[in-house]
């Protein structure tokens, strides 16, 4: 429940806010590396997490039963395939459904076409195809970190909970209030 954490009454001085957020110029890097590497999952968790603004852990077991094809009305009325993703939120337990960035959504797309029958989760090892473990998946977005650091050498300090920012960035540099941001998010505004 908030505000149970046993430490919370403590006064103990927190560290500085993070803020750290990426460009576009990163973002492409980051993807280019992972293509360049064949860890398609770590590109679709990029994807994910900068364009839906999605937490690791809740990519991580997002599983393929749980992305579905939709025709939905656009602005102007004509319909248009949409890639949605239902799920519940690892860090408070809501559930929500949120429509899949179309740059995201291929990538989304390719996963689910390769997965096996017996495969539950979207995100699978290349090597075997099991589920990713979040020590692996911090392995390998090492290693795309790193080559994508030798085309752009500001991405070296970037970790992958700073997609999550990134997107909140994004998103209202692009016009989205701060509330719709929130709720992608699944924060409080």
């Amino acid at each position: 429940p908030e505000n149970s954490n046993p430490c919370f009454r403590l006064s103990v001085p927190t560290g500085p806010r993070l803020s750290r957020r990426a460009d576009w110029a990163e973002f492409d890097a980051l993807i280019d590396a992972a293509d360049q590497l064949g860890f398609q999952s770590v590109a679709c968790a990029i994807a994910i997490s900068t364009l839906n603004g999605q937490r690791r852990e809740d990519i991580l077991t997002a599983q393929c039963a749980h992305f579905l094809d939709l025709k939905a009305d656009a602005a102007n009325g004509m319909p248009h395939d949409m890639l949605i993703w239902s799920r519940t939120l690892s860090k408070r337990g809501h559930h929500g459904v949120i429509p899949i960035h179309e740059e995201a959504a291929p990538r989304v797309r390719a996963l689910l076409d390769q997965a096996k029958p017996e495969q539950a989760y979207l995100l699978a090892r290349s090597d075997n195809g099991e589920q990713y473990t979040g020590f692996l998946f911090t392995k390998h977005f090492s290693k795309v970190r790193a080559k994508a650091a030798t085309a752009c050498p500001s991405v070296a300090s970037l970790q992958f909970r700073d997609l999550r920012r990134t997107f909140g960035k994004f998103s209202r540099a692009g016009g989205a209030s701060k509330g719709d941001t929130a709720d992608v998010l699944g924060n409080g505004a």
